[in-house]
Formats: structure tokens, sequence, C-alpha cells
């Protein structure tokens, strides 16, 4: 099945015409998944346009592609694999007993991304990779506990712990904090 448009197409391998993005995926090794078409674009324009910059993102992914899919939907706080809100899903028991169309518009879809394409991407662009960790790293190099001992020292007991548990669903390897990656470039 092929799904292309501006921002992310998946696919499996076998099934793909398009030569543009044939060529990525034996690029990325990439032989079932998602991709990203709007990286390089994103990347070129940013570091044509801009002499000196540090840019920092944080997201789901891995450092290379997965092998399978991981496109998502979330809404109302509940997580749906996408094939099973689809007809592409034959076994009944692995549908959800949602529709796809009932989610439009009121929706997020997500997937892993994967990172090693977004280096790429930004090196080809003139950028280089400063560093790739985990969110729970990054957060807590970024000075995130010193901030926490700030508010505890400034704020009461109450705002405080709620912002703690904020911050632990956040740092937290169980939860957000192996899952998700960050990655930093610097251009100048």
């Amino acid at each position: 099945m092929i799904f292309d448009d501006e921002v992310v197409c998946f696919i499996e391998l076998k099934d793909c015409k398009n030569k543009n993005i044939l060529r990525h995926c034996q690029k990325y090794n990439i032989t079932k998944g998602e991709i990203s078409v709007g990286f390089e674009e994103f990347a070129k324009n940013l570091s044509s346009n801009i002499e000196q910059f540090e840019f920092v993102t944080f997201d789901y992914g891995e450092k290379y592609a997965r092998g399978d899919f991981s496109i998502r939907v979330y809404h109302k706080h509940k997580v749906y694999p996408f094939f099973a809100l689809t007809n592409l899903v034959s076994d009944e028991e692995l549908k959800e007993d949602v529709k796809l169309e009932e989610l439009f518009k009121k929706s997020d879809i997500t997937y892993d991304v994967n990172f090693a394409h977004l280096i790429k991407a930004y090196e080809e662009a003139g950028a280089t990779c400063k560093e790739f960790s985990s969110q729970m790293k990054a957060l807590i190099e970024f000075g995130l506990i010193e901030l926490l001992e700030i508010l505890k020292n400034n704020t009461d007991e109450k705002t405080y712990k709620a912002e703690l548990n904020r911050v632990k669903t956040l740092i937290d390897p169980a939860f957000m904090g192996e899952r998700f990656k960050m990655v930093r470039f610097r251009k100048g």
C-alpha cells in the first residue's frame, strides 16, 4: 500500500513504483514502514536562509528504520493502530470499534522518526549533528533538575509536586524518557 503526500509515505517496498521513493528507501535501508518526504527541503530552507543556528527537536523514534509500521492515531488520550481503523485489517478481532472518518480533524497522527534520515538531511544541508540522545539524558543535561530545585525553593509544595509529576513523565524511562529522542544540529 502507498499513501503519498507532502509529509509522510508509508509503504511496503514490494508495492512501490515511485523511483524517488525507492531510491530514498534504498539509501536508508527501509523495506517496510513510514518515510518522511520533507526533511531535506526543510533542512535546506533553514540552512540556506540562516547563517548561524542551533536546531533542537524531540520526537518518538529510533536512530535507524524500524522495519515495520509505527503509524498510529491519538484521540482523547487513546492510541489506535492506524491500520486497525481501516479495511486493510481483515481480522475482525484486530479492528478498532471506531471508524477512521470519525477521527478526521479531531486527532493526531504520528509515527516513529528515522533519525538517521533526519541527521543526513541536515548534514547534507550544511549543518552538523552535535548530539543525539534520549529525551531523559537531554533534559537532565539541559538543566531540568536545577529548574526543579529553583521551583521547589520559590513555590508552594502543591505546585512543586504537580510539576515534579509532569517532569517524571518526561524523563522516566518507562514513559517518555527513553521512547523520545533528542537531536541537536548546529550551523555556523
